[in-house]
Formats: C-alpha cells, sequence, structure tokens
C-alpha cells in the first residue's frame, strides 16, 4: 500500500509499504529512498510517536494514511561524525522549458555552492539562477541540511531571461540599419477541462498570460478572473498576468493547462408556484418537463467520516466542484451531529484524491456512491 510521509518543511513524498511491515522496516525504507539515517528519523501519527517494535497493523496505518516524519537536524552531523555520510547524493533540477538535468551534490552544500556546481556542468551564470524547493526560494547561505533537500529531490530553476546570454538574429534594412525581426508566432496546446482534445493557439511570444487567458475565454466562456494556467513543464507555480510568453519560456507546442476556479454561489431564485388556472389540462406534460430539466442531475451520495464510523447521506449536483461538498458538510455537522477535522481534510474516491476544483461528473463519481474524508492536506512533492 501507498503512505505519505511530510517533513516539518511541507515537503511530502510516497512509499510503498507491506501490509505487515514493523516501524523499523519503514524506516529502514525512508533512508533507502530518502537518505535520511534510521537514527534521526521519528514516525508520527495521529500524535502518537511510532515504536519501532510496532507493526502497521497495530499503528493503523492504512492506505493513503499521512505520517509526520521528524528529523533531528542538530544530531545530524553528530551521527555522521561517528559514521560519514554517503559521498554525495543525486539532486534534479527542472527548468520552465522542459530540460530535467540530475546533479551529483555533497550532503552539506551550500546554495550558493549548488549553483557554482549548474555553472561549472551546464554553463547557466549564478547571477542568472532562481532555485526553488517546495514553492519556496533557496537563499544562498543556507545548506542542504537546512533545506530538506534529499537524495533524488527535484528543484525548480528559474533563469531571469533579461540576462541570457542568447541573441536574436537580426536584419537589415535599405538604410543599413540593425534592427530586430518581428517575432516569431508559437503554436500553443491548450487543455481545457471541459473539452476531451488539446485546443491549438497560435500566440505572439510577446503576448501577455492576461492575452492567453482572453483567447481561452472566447472558448471556454467563463470569466478571465477564474482562469488559472499551469506550464505544462513549469511545476505548481501559476503563470502570472503581467508576465510574457517568452519569459514563461513557452516554445512552440509547449503544453498550457486550464484551470477553472469555482464561482461563488449564486443567491436561490425563487420559483414561481403556478397556479391551477395556469396549468390546466396540459400540466400533467409541462409541469413535469419544467421540474425535471433544472439545474442537472442529482447525486445522492454517501460520505464517510474517518475510520468509517459514521456515513452521512448527502444530495449533490452532478456538474458541481468538489469543493461545493465541504459548505455543505459544514452546514450538516450540527443538525447530523458528527465532527470534521479541524486540522484540515481532503477527499478520497476510489482510492484517487479528488480535487476540490473539478466536478463529480469529472470525478466519474455515481448514484449511490461513497466519497470518504482523509484528515490532512495534499501538498506537492517528490
Amino acid at each position: 500500500m501507498d503512505v505519505f510521509f511530510e517533513t516539518k518543511g511541507r515537503r511530502t513524498f510516497c512509499i510503498e509499504l507491506g501490509y505487515f511491515d514493523t516501524v523499523l522496516e519503514i524506516k529502514e525504507k525512508v533512508e533507502k529512498y530518502q537518505g535520511i539515517p534510521v537514527k534521526i528519523q521519528t514516525l508520527i501519527l495521529n500524535g502518537k510517536v511510532l515504536e519501532d517494535e510496532r507493526d502497521i497493523e497495530y499503528c493503523e496505518i492504512f492506505h493513503r494514511s499521512q505520517i509526520q516524519l521528524l528529523v533531528a537536524s542538530e544530531n545530524r552531523r553528530r551521527h555522521f561524525h561517528h559514521r560519514p555520510p554517503p559521498s554525495s547524493m543525486d539532486v534534479f533540477f527542472e527548468s520552465q522549458r522542459g530540460k530535467t538535468f540530475c546533479i551529483e551534490l555533497g550532503y552539506f552544500d551550500t546554495v550558493l555552492e549548488i549553483k557554482e556546481k549548474i555553472q561549472k556542468y551546464h554553463g547557466i551564470p549564478i547571477t542568472t539562477q532562481t532555485l526553488i524547493f517546495n514553492n519556496q526560494i533557496l537563499e544562498d547561505e543556507r545548506d542542504i541540511e537546512f533545506c530538506e533537500i534529499l537524495h533524488n529531490s527535484h528543484i525548480q530553476l528559474l533563469i531571469a531571461s533579461e540576462n541570457n546570454n542568447e541573441t536574436k538574429p537580426q536584419i537589415k534594412t535599405e538604410e543599413n540599419d540593425t534592427v530586430s525581426p518581428p517575432p516569431k508566432k508559437i503554436k500553443l496546446s491548450v487543455k481545457i477541462p471541459s473539452l476531451k482534445t488539446h485546443v491549438p493557439l497560435e500566440m505572439d511570444p510577446d503576448d501577455t498570460v492576461l492575452r492567453l487567458k482572453e483567447k481561452i475565454h472566447e472558448i471556454e466562456p467563463v470569466s478571465v478572473n477564474r482562469i488559472i494556467l499551469h506550464s505544462g513543464t513549469g511545476g505548481d507555480l501559476p503563470l502570472l498576468d503581467g508576465r510574457l510568453l517568452r519569459e514563461c519560456e513557452l516554445v512552440d507546442n509547449s503544453e498550457i493547462n486550464v484551470n477553472i476556479k469555482p464561482s461563488p454561489s449564486p443567491a436561490p431564485v425563487p420559483v414561481p408556484v403556478p397556479s391551477p388556472m395556469a396549468t390546466g389540462s396540459g400540466s400533467g406534460q409541462g409541469g413535469g418537463g419544467a421540474v425535471g430539466g433544472g439545474g442537472g442531475k442529482k447525486l445522492k451520495l454517501m460520505v464517510q467520516t474517518k475510520c468509517g464510523t459514521k456515513k452521512i447521506p448527502v444530495e449533490m449536483n452532478a456538474a458541481e466542484n468538489v469543493g461545493e461538498l465541504r459548505k455543505e458538510l459544514q452546514k450538516m455537522q450540527q443538525r447530523m451531529q458528527f465532527q470534521l477535522p479541524q486540522e484540515g481534510y481532503f477527499f478520497i474516491y476510489k482510492q484517487n484524491v479528488m480535487d476540490d476544483e473539478r466536478s463529480f461528473r469529472w470525478h466519474h463519481v455515481c448514484q449511490g456512491d461513497t466519497i470518504e474524508i482523509f484528515n490532512g492536506s495534499v501538498t506537492g512533492g517528490s
């Protein structure tokens, strides 16, 4: 089964465990795949420290459980003093253009030393580099230990485009004045949630991200303010409205993923009740059609709370986003006398994490299905 581990820096990774593993065997797998020595690991689940001799069944660790991993950083160097650490570890770097490369780093390198190695092996000047890990910019004076960079970590590398050494081709006019040629159009492949195929869009590299959103608005009639764009190879950071497409390192055939923020719930509109005179003899046909053609198909679902102690019947519209279920449960918890997790939670459907900004129809939820509530939060990681 798959179990998630979260460090104090909010870094999350997943390891496949056996159903009869002991806590010590779990720690050994963390050391094997993440390079964290067993002696400096502390595992915590539901506020309790897990003891090495206990097994998964005793600790009530389930598929997709989230375990907190504390690393005794103050003891790490002392531990390595008695037992030398591995000589190096592999770390991956991803640029916004989709290029990925791996560099061998030392366990106590500083961020500045990492940038020096990138310059040495890939020719990217230190002054143009920005390193981002767990959505935080890494400061030059910090070291790998402080940043919680581990073996096989993935770091995002941003390169300041205004300082790039690439030169644009130039043409000459009849007056022998050198000018830059007109920018070449780029073709983007845009993935829109409501469509099954990618939509090709031709843009100018000097267009802004906002202009791209306006183009998408012509295809998907939603407010531009609700459109969020991500580069297919740009990681979790959204594209900012004011940036130029060339600054986002978008080139021909770059993939753009479109997410739509849920709209605020509109106030309910009162429905007039027809009088008997208005309905007449045809009310058996017209009245039934009016009721049935309303806001879409209703789904009767069961929501299962932690450890399966209680199931809550909920009725939702198939076209609604999963995030609307949170609002509905919030309204129901006092009336139904159940408790929602205070520290945050997420929904699981058929062993998959549900996206709050996607609809129940998008998740293929069917009539009578069960959705589970799990404590914690889903964070990006490598």
